[in-house]
């Protein structure tokens, strides 16, 4: 960010989908050609932001990660594989599964878990797949940066709300409570509190998808200081 005292997330996004283009060029290790040993480090930990479990088939679930992207596995855990290496941005916010069709899947890219002693990676937006993971598809909010949460309606698949928090190094208006009714074609900011108001987490009632609670985090953090916390900080 130096000198100019924000991180231009723009130019972040676009080399991050530069790369990814300039991947498809490069010839691929064919898996047969060398044998690989773990030797490792075995602790190397990290930060899982969400799992989903398939709510017809519990061996399926998908876990979210801050910086790796979407692991599926589909024996309960004992194997998993990436399934999101393809996206424009790996830093997962959050994913939901639609509970009325399990084979739609929604990614809200970058982590908005940002600490007092750690930032965090921007994301380019929202991504939709309609085969269980396969494949991947963008579907907008572009400069949302950081996603909280996802929340499919139980009865419409193409009805979903997220939570989005917005720059974490900066103020901007793209962020609060987003609304789609066509899955992900068309998008409404139906909860806007201020420029520096995170929408952080959203739920829809089981039963009646006509309530909904959201809750709004108020925060300004620069690299030499922050502000997590104040009158805007409400739920709704």
């Amino acid at each position: 960010a130096y000198p100019f005292e924000e991180v231009n997330y723009d130019l972040y996004i676009e080399e991050l989908h530069r790369i990814h283009e300039e991947e498809k060029d490069l010839v691929e290790l064919r898996s047969d050609e060398i044998a690989w040993e773990l030797v490792g480090p075995t602790n190397i930990g990290g930060r899982v932001t969400d799992v989903a479990i398939n709510p017809n088939n519990p061996n399926i679930i998908f876990a979210g990660t801050a910086s790796g992207g979407v692991f599926k596995t589909t024996d309960r855990g004992y194997n998993w594989k990436p399934v999101f290496d393809k996206a424009g941005s790996l830093s997962t916010g959050d994913l939901a599964i639609a509970p009325s069709n399990p084979r739609v899947l929604y990614v809200g890219t970058g982590e908005a878990n940002g600490s007092a002693a750690s930032g965090a990676f921007a994301g380019d937006g929202m991504y939709k797949s309609t085969d269980g993971g396969r494949s991947w598809k963008h579907i907008g909010l572009d400069h949302s940066y950081h996603i909280g949460r996802v929340v499919v309606n139980p009865k419409d698949e193409n009805h979903v709300l997220v939570a989005v928090a917005g720059l974490l190094y900066g103020k901007n208006e793209e962020r609060g409570l987003y609304e789609t009714k066509d899955g992900g074609q068309t998008w409404q900011n139906i909860l806007f509190v201020s420029d520096s108001t995170s929408c952080i987490d959203v739920v829809i009632h089981p039963t009646n998808p006509n309530i909904s609670y959201a809750a709004t985090w108020e925060r300004i953090r620069k690299p030499w200081e922050r502000y997590y916390g104040g009158k805007t900080s409400r739920i709704y």
